[in-house]
């Protein structure tokens, strides 16, 4: 979806308008008047959105508010803000510099900061994490590092400070009386929704065994949070029954205190204002004693939900949870309740498997088999046991500023239990399945598969849909090159390098991208998720052209994850990439020339140097090569490195892309892999007009996102960010 301009709101505002006037005499235009309505609303907050984004790099100053928690790490801290003055969003983050010690950042306070920001960015793929997306979502309007902090005397008191002080307050209880790191995470988690204390491990675990969903606090936490205050207001009817307020009233007025004030220890997430108006629209229904289906309820509030912020369609947790409900609604809605309230749960968990199975494919792109099982064990412990635990523990620390030591260890033995259950079912390697949907007639066997499914039992022909969830989850046939092709995906890493090579039976990736210390990798965010849509479980090389994090980092990552033949590289385990080492497959020729030999390790300068042709065509990969290497190389053999393709050297940097290499290698195509707005600049302006007066086109991670070449008898070339335009990667004038 390209940029919404103003001229196309002012005419659909203008069509709502004079649709509007035929509403009352044809209700044939109501249906077109209520989706212009909605298309309008939804695009004016577009084009707010993208108004108020940053559009280049500014070093600045403002004074800000933290809108969260600080996330804090060995090394980094970071935080939501908003400036004071224009209220806009910032996702600010501090380094530490030369062991210096580290700020602290305090909720309620305003500070001064000298800050570079960053147009919103991420990484354009495909699969993985869309974080520009996210951004757009969450509406942020710049990314920045903190150069300088200062502490001002003045103090914000809008009711979020208040909040986050009180849930800082509630960390510090939190870490003083629960030492153990997965304990204290999940505990941070549950009580105050701060997710940033779980370990990558910690987090892997909990997608493996289908439970992700339980340490978000939303919709589900809430409503269970909720149904406690309904509880307690039977409760207290049943002791001391009163005539001023009637028990409708008394448990819808409970049950939203309980679910608002569990909210706002959320952090009044986006989730958990989801949930929150969900609920709110019930509650009215039950206090009106207004005669309403469950589908008016549940589409009410779908409407609440999308008028207060249409961009909630952007989450993922928004078709989640209105989808879970339609199931369940779908399945359970006036049916006979004949079945025990056990039977109604384990029920209910294979309605949401078979029910969720097409968003789950489509989300996350698999399905966790043993989920409903895990969930049916640690939803009822988890809602009736530790959440009740939790939040008694964080009501005497507010009030009295002490937890008793008894309700500490009933906390800290549940926790023990339920993790130490996930940590058992994470090691069966089987515990989930990857299924890959790319055809839109998988799709729709999907989704008829289990519609059928969900059918009343008296409904005829109903198990058919086991056959048509087969016959959606067969693996589908990749296309099969023809010999003596070639085809290259760089992807978008970053400020890094990777390169995945096919063959027509073979599979190769040329370095991996970053690892940084927080865990984050590209393997688990880009390589893996791709190889893994693409049906690729094996790889027959790895090759790491350097030992640079940039280049190398993501490796090992790789490596737990996806079955590789054979490892060639700098590294004394690994297979020597030197000069001479070379290999066909398929009919494509694979030649290493350069360097020499790996003793010295030289860097950058020790990068692979990797040829890749066929009959017709041919891509030269260079790592990080720097002049002198260049210059070897073409006062070797010109011949031989003369290429159509070329990867830029160095990420396009000013010590790489000499103009007698370039005359030497004489490339049609040149592309390259840099992060966007990357600290070092890359690629420099210099070394683009260089390739522009050697008649060189150039291609770039950076507005390109990943790239994909075809080498056959032509070579076609295909550019994710271009081939699929979003809103959020809308390109604005600077």
């Amino acid at each position: 979806m390209p940029g919404v301009s103003k001229w196309g709101i002012f005419c659909s505002i203008t069509a709502l308008l004079l649709c509007r006037l035929r509403v009352t005499r044809h209700g044939v235009f109501s249906s077109l008047f209520f989706f212009l309505a909605g298309l309008s609303w939804a695009m004016l907050q577009s084009q707010l959105q993208l108004s108020q984004q940053l559009t280049e790099p500014v070093q600045t100053s403002f004074r800000v508010e933290l809108t969260d928690l600080p996330r804090v790490s060995s090394q980094k801290i970071t935080f939501t803000a908003s400036d004071i003055q224009t209220k806009h969003r910032y996702l600010l983050s501090y380094y530490q510099q030369h062991n210096e010690p580290m700020p602290v950042f305090i909720p309620g306070l305003i500070y001064h900061l000298e800050v570079r920001l960053k147009p919103p960015h991420g990484l354009a793929n495909g699969t993985g994490f869309d974080r520009q997306k996210w951004l757009f979502r969450n509406r942020i309007h710049a990314l920045g590092t903190i150069q300088s902090v200062q502490a001002t005397e003045d103090r914000s008191h809008t009711p979020m400070a208040y909040i986050n002080q009180w849930r800082m307050q509630l960390s510090t209880v939190i870490k003083q009386h629960f030492n153990d790191p997965e304990v204290n995470a999940l505990l941070h988690a549950l009580s105050i929704g701060d997710q940033s204390y779980f370990s990558a491990e910690d987090r892997k675990k909990y997608l493996n065994t289908g439970t992700a969903h339980l340490i978000a606090i939303s919709g589900l936490h809430i409503g269970m949070v909720a149904m406690i205050g309904w509880f307690l207001a039977s409760g207290l009817f049943l002791l001391k029954p009163v005539t001023f307020i009637s028990k409708p009233t008394l448990q819808v007025c409970l049950g939203l205190i309980a679910a608002g004030v569990y909210a706002s220890l959320a952090g009044l997430s986006i989730s958990t204002q989801r949930a929150l108006i969900m609920l709110a629209i019930w509650g009215w229904y039950r206090w009106r004693r207004r005669p309403g289906f469950v589908w008016d309820v549940l589409c009410s509030s779908l409407m609440a939900v999308l008028l207060i912020d249409p961009l909630n369609v952007l989450d993922a947790g928004f078709w989640l949870s209105f989808g879970a409900v339609a199931v369940l609604v779908l399945a359970f809605r006036g049916r006979p309740v004949k079945r025990s309230k056990w039977h109604q749960l384990v029920s209910m968990q294979w309605v949401l498997l078979v029910g969720m199975l097409p968003l789950s494919v489509v989300i996350f792109g698999n399905v966790k088999l043993l989920a409903p099982l895990i969930n049916l064990i640690v939803v009822p412990v988890m809602g009736f046991v530790l959440i009740p635990l939790i939040l008694m523990m964080l009501i005497m620390a507010s009030v009295t500023q002490a937890v008793p030591e008894w309700l500490c260890w009933l906390t800290e033995t549940t926790s023990d239990h339920i993790i130490g259950l996930l940590g058992s079912v994470n090691q069966w390697s089987w515990i989930h399945m990857d299924w890959t949907i790319g055809q839109p007639s998988q799709y729709l066997l999907l989704i008829l598969g289990s519609l059928l499914l969900l059918l009343p039992q008296v409904m005829p022909q109903r198990y058919w849909g086991w056959l048509l969830l087969f016959l959606a989850l067969l693996p589908t046939a990749r296309d099969d090159l023809p010999v003596a092709s070639f085809r290259v995906t760089q992807f978008d890493v970053g400020q890094g390098l990777s390169v995945l090579l096919e063959t027509r039976q073979h599979r190769m990736l040329y370095d991996v991208g970053a690892s940084h210390d927080s865990g984050f990798n590209m393997a688990d965010a880009v390589l893996i998720p791709f190889l893994r849509k693409q049906q690729i479980t094996h790889l027959d090389r790895l090759v790491l052209s350097h030992q640079d994090n940039d280049h190398a980092g993501s490796a090992s990552h790789l490596i737990s994850h996806i079955t590789v033949s054979d490892v060639m590289g700098s590294h004394l385990r690994h297979t020597p990439c030197v000069k001479g080492a070379n290999w066909d497959w398929d009919g494509v020729k694979f030649e290493v020339l350069s360097p020499e030999n790996l003793y010295p390790y030289l860097g950058n300068n020790s990068s692979c140097v990797l040829r890749v042709s066929n009959a017709k065509h041919s891509l030269l990969l260079t790592g990080d090569i720097e002049e002198p290497v260049e210059y070897r190389l073409s006062q070797w053999s010109p011949a031989l490195i003369r290429s159509d393709v070329m990867l830029v050297p160095h990420h396009g940097s000013k010590t790489s892309s000499s103009k007698a290499f370039l005359d030497a290698v004489n490339p049609s195509l040149a592309i390259n892999s840099a992060g966007l707005y990357n600290a070092f600049n890359h690629p420099a302006e210099t070394v683009r007009e260089r390739y522009q007066q050697s008649n060189i086109s150039w291609l770039d991670s950076q507005s390109s996102g990943r790239l994909v070449l075809q080498f056959g008898e032509q070579i076609t070339v295909w550019e994710f960010i271009p081939e699929n335009p979003r809103i959020w990667r809308t390109k604005k004038p600077g």
